[in-house]
């Protein structure tokens, strides 16, 4: 299993912690936690290297959340269910920092040189 992989499941597992009630009073870091493992994840996934895929990053870190409180009308689970997404769209917005952050050291530095003249 790859990295990426693993770091997303941990994005899923941290989100469903962080949306039980008595978990989430005793540790009050869970959004630190879910926004670092966005990072690690987005750095290390190789999400920049497709546009479109960098686009659906964005597009859920910004909307997924909004689509989420439809949920809140499903009874006894659906605010659970809420606070999860919730939850995710906190660790898939890191995702999206890091790779914005990777295309943009992408753009300012120079493209190396291989093979050819070198002056």
């Amino acid at each position: 299993m790859s990295s990426d992989r693993i770091l997303l499941i941990l994005i899923v597992v941290v989100s469903i912690l962080a949306a039980i009630p008595q978990l989430a009073v005793q540790f009050a870091y869970w959004g630190m936690v879910l926004v670092v493992l966005g990072l690690v994840a987005g750095g290390m996934g190789g999400y920049g290297s497709d546009m479109t895929q960098r686009i659906l990053i964005y597009v859920a870190a910004a909307f997924i959340g909004g689509i989420a409180n439809s949920l809140d009308s499903i009874m006894v689970v659906g605010p659970w269910l809420n606070a999860v997404i919730d939850n995710m769209q906190i660790g898939i917005r890191g995702i999206a920092v890091a790779v914005f952050m990777l295309a943009m050291y992408e753009r300012i530095m120079p493209a190396k040189q291989t093979g050819g003249y070198h002056p």
